[in-house]
């Protein structure tokens, strides 16, 4: 069997480039998340993007891809609290803000990792799936009533997650008697 090599990919597309640093962000993915093998690009979401995977898994002998397209920058710009910001001027930083954004993040990074993964407490069947991706994609929308339709779809999912997965008590045996 081959060895895995794992490759990160950095997308610096919609401005994000401008933003952030790519050369420190491809050296702490190369050292603090140990890939074989990391590369930026333009656009990811591109032909060109997705043809340098390709040619990477054929000639380089990728075995495990990681695409990081940064979720909580533009979480930050839509909501300037989660960089610990005030969220108009002149304003001051309120906690009840931070705690609320830092809840919308972590909620929303850990279904979208379900939805990728396919796994939370248990195996994630695909209508799973779609609907804490769907969960998720809400949360992190800057819409008006998506925060209340992704915290209600995301409710909703973890029920049914919890539900479907739960252990069922086992029934003991029945005893026979003796007569």
């Amino acid at each position: 069997m081959a060895e895995n090599k794992f490759a990160a990919y950095l997308c610096g597309g919609c401005g994000i480039a401008e933003r952030l640093d790519m050369g420190r962000l491809a050296a702490v993915a190369q050292k603090e998340g140990k890939m074989a093998l990391v590369r930026t690009h333009e656009f990811l979401c591109s032909q060109a993007g997705v043809e340098a995977i390709r040619a990477d898994i054929a000639h380089e002998g990728v075995t495990h891809v990681a695409i990081a397209g940064f979720v909580i920058p533009y979480m930050a710009v839509y909501d300037p609290a989660l960089m610990l910001q005030p969220t108009s001027p002149g304003a001051g930083l309120s906690l009840v803000a931070v705690v609320y954004v830092i809840v919308k993040a972590v909620l929303a990074i850990g279904l979208w990792g379900g939805a990728a993964i396919g796994f939370l407490r248990g195996p994630l069947n695909w209508a799973e799936r779609v609907v804490a991706f769907a969960a998720a994609a809400l949360l992190v929308a800057a819409v008006p009533s998506t925060d209340e339709l992704g915290f209600a779809a995301s409710v909703l999912f973890i029920a049914w997650h919890l539900l479907r997965t739960r252990k069922q008590p086992r029934k003991a045996p029945a005893r026979e008697r003796s007569a």
